[in-house]
Parts: structure tokens; sequence; C-alpha cells
């Protein structure tokens, strides 16, 4: 990434403070009197800073903007850039040019800690927005986040970006969500596909605005937070499959709440730990002579069996309305317009002890879907169509993905909204004879 730092400035910067003081003092000598009018007039005046309206947090003019961001790199090696530059810009002189080639790209964090808002109440902000132009030849999305600790959302909203545009894009902050991870709170960041090699994006005038209220949803949702943070609170530290009624009961509350009120929540990596602790105790003893449950997605607690990969932006639910044969219920996949969605599956048994797996998926989409199991054998599914998948567990030797792309009319990758569901996954013992 290429940054400048500027020696020039900040020598004249030391210069002027250090003159400034050097006239004060001389101000006071002459005088030989009371120096308190004096002291007075060379205090060091602060600018007001205003916390109201809307507020640029940076403009992406010049090298200090660019040091003010950060790009959190992860998973794989990537190649990218991050410069200042006018070849294209909405406001100003200027704006930040990002190239990235290949690999995963991580969030572009923009911290209040190196903004001129350092100390406002986050509480306080109503919603964050920002210029992006997509120079690329595809239509791509771009994520925009307010984050707490551990990069876990707060507020998250996806948005897809047009050919050679300026697009605006603007996310509505729940004032009842931030308040409650205010202390928590980590940065504003945004996030660019995956799935778009040898990118080029422009950003310019990330801003705030101010003036966030409470409204009457407020007032209602907030006593449904505050009422599933006391029951977390109280869960005990041994949980077992006796505790599964309570805490599907959370689950099924937290998951009613909209999402912007599900950030308001903030214990909820309790609530996680605990079903963690389920899991573990649904899976027991391990006998790798007998057929072993992989993933408990007939279950509540399979929803968390589940996580993003490298590509794409799903989100995972439990659903009791779409179900395999007589299993209970089934993981949901909830796709949010990626062309490609990869799904990271964490077995409750190693896959590596057992010969196969064994599963169904659902087409829920209005379009068909093109599905496999790691890079192994893609097999097409209709909408409204389940189809049975019989894995080789030699072909995973840690873990398993999904990977899943909708087709459009010519069985190219497309744009996929809508839900993709899976069944219990089951391992099978392999042949002792």
């Amino acid at each position: 990434m290429k940054k400048k730092f500027s020696i020039k400035n900040l020598f004249l910067s030391l210069l002027l403070v250090t003159s400034v003081g050097f006239v004060a003092c001389d101000k006071g000598e002459q005088s030989g009197t009371d120096n308190s009018a004096s002291d007075s007039a060379s205090e060091i005046i602060e600018p007001v800073k205003d916390y109201s309206g809307v507020q640029t947090l940076n403009g992406f003019e010049n090298n200090d903007d660019l040091y003010a961001i950060k790009q959190l790199q992860t998973e794989f090696d990537l190649t990218f850039t991050m410069d200042i530059t006018s070849e294209q810009k909405k406001e100003g002189e200027g704006s930040l040019k990002i190239y990235y080639k290949d690999g995963t790209f991580g969030n572009v964090i923009q911290p209040l800690e190196t903004t001129d808002f350092a100390d406002c109440s986050v509480g306080d902000i109503k919603s964050l927005s920002l210029w992006v132009y997509n120079a690329n030849e595809v239509q791509a999305p771009v994520t925009l986040s307010a984050l707490k600790s551990g990069s876990v959302p707060i507020a998250q909203a996806k948005f897809n970006l047009p050919v050679n545009e300026w697009t605006k894009c603007t996310l509505p902050l729940n004032k009842v969500a931030m308040e409650s991870n205010a202390e928590q709170f980590y940065t504003f960041a945004f996030t660019f596909s995956k799935g778009v090699r040898d990118a080029t994006y422009y950003v310019d005038e990330m801003q705030v605005e101010f003036g966030a209220e409470y409204s009457a949803a407020d007032e209602e949702n907030l006593v449904k937070v505050n009422d599933l943070i006391a029951r977390i609170n109280v869960l005990p530290e041994t949980i077992t499959l006796e505790n599964e009624e309570v805490l599907k009961e959370i689950y099924t509350d937290y998951m009613a709440l909209e999402t912007a009120y599900q950030g308001a929540v903030n214990n909820y990596d309790k609530f996680e730990s605990a079903v963690n602790k389920l899991l573990t105790d649904a899976r027991g003893k391990i006998d790798y002579s007998k057929e072993s449950v992989a993933c408990y997605f007939d279950k509540f607690y399979g929803a968390f069996q589940a996580s993003r990969g490298i590509v794409g932006f799903p989100n995972f639910s439990y659903s009791e309305e779409v179900k395999y044969k007589d299993e209970a219920g089934s993981l949901c996949i909830e796709c949010t317009g990626d062309d490609w969605t990869y799904v990271h599956l964490s077995t409750a048994v190693p896959i590596a002890q057992y010969a196969t797996t064994t599963c169904a998926v659902y087409n829920g989409l209005d379009k068909s879907i093109a599905v496999c199991f790691g890079w192994y054998e893609m097999t097409v599914i209709h909408p409204g169509e389940w189809v049975t998948f019989e894995l080789d567990n030699s072909d995973y030797p840690s873990s398993i993905e999904f990977y899943m792309a909708a087709l459009d009319n010519r069985g190219n990758a497309t744009a996929a909204y809508g839900n993709v569901y899976i069944s219990q996954m089951v391992m099978h013992p392999k042949d002792t004879e």
C-alpha cells in the first residue's frame, strides 16, 4: 500500500506552535503587571466541534486522509494498493483509489479515533454514508458496516454498484443498537466483493449524520432487547441438552427482532458460547463404528455450524418451514445478491474418521442453482426441488465447503436472492471388514 509521510508539514506545524508560544511569553514579560489577561489571550483555543447535521469523517484528499484508514487483510495473500488520486472525484480534488488483483479483500476500516470526532457519542450518529465509483466491467457489491470489538457487525447493509457510475451508499444506524454497543464500538468499515477479480474502485466523502433520536419503534424494541439480555445473563455455566428448549426460545425471540435491533443484544456472544456447549453435549462420545451427525441442521443449534466462506455475504438461520422428509427443520441460507456463495460447514465429528457424508439440498430460489461440496462435481438443482448428496470423505481432509451459484438463462452465474436449505448431514462409518 502506498503511503507518504510529510516531514515538511510536521516541521512547519511545530514551528508555528513554538512561535505562538514565544510571542505570548514576550507579551507577558513586557507588561510587568498582572499576566492573567495575557495568559488568557495566549491559550490555544480549540475549534468548536460540530456534532450536528452531516459531517465528513474522511474526504480522501491527501496522505493524511490515507493514513486515517486501514485495510484488514484476511485469510489469503492479497495484491492490492490504496492511493489518493485525482483520476476520479466526487467532491474536492481527490478520492481514494483501491485496486486489488485477487484473493480475499478484508474490511477497509475508518476508526473514529483518526477523525475529528473521536470523542463523539456513537449513539448520536444517525447514518453512515460514502460515495463509490465502480470502475469494473461488471456490477459489484459493497458492504457498509458499523463494527464492535471482534469485527462483529452492529449494523450492516449491502449495495450493488452500477458500472462506471458514482453511487451514494447510506447505512442507517439504529440508536438503540449503537448506544447498547457504545463501549464495544470499534470502527466503521466498507468491504468490496471478493468475487470480482482485478478490481478498481474509487471512494469519496465518507460522512456521518448526527441527530439520532428514539422512535416509538425504538422504545418498543428496547423492552425486547433488555429482556433478551437479562435471559442470556442468567444462563447457567454448564449447558446440556436439558437446556435446549430455553436456548431455542432465546434464539427464536432474537431472530424475530428486526436486524437493526439484533445488534443491541450486546451479550449475544455469551449465548453463542452456550450454544456451542449444547452442540458438544449433543454429540456425546463419538463411536466411529456407527453413524454420527456431522451438522445438526434439523435443530436450531445447527445454524451455528455454518459460517461465511471466502466469497459472498449470506445469512444463516434455522427454518421449520422447509424440511427434508420427517426432519424437524433445516439450515436456511439466505442469498443476498452474490453470484457465488461459499459456506464453511463446521462438522461435529472428524471427517477423516468416516467414509461418507449424506445430506439433501433444497432450492427455494426462483432460478436454478449450481451447487457442489468442495470443487467436486457441480449439480444443478431446479426451483422447488430437493436433491440428495453422498460425499466421499477422502475428498475432504479437514472441512467441508458448500459452494453455490444462481444460473441465468445461459447457464452463467448471476446474482442470487432468496433461500437455499440444507438438511441434517450424517456421516457413515468406514467398512471394517
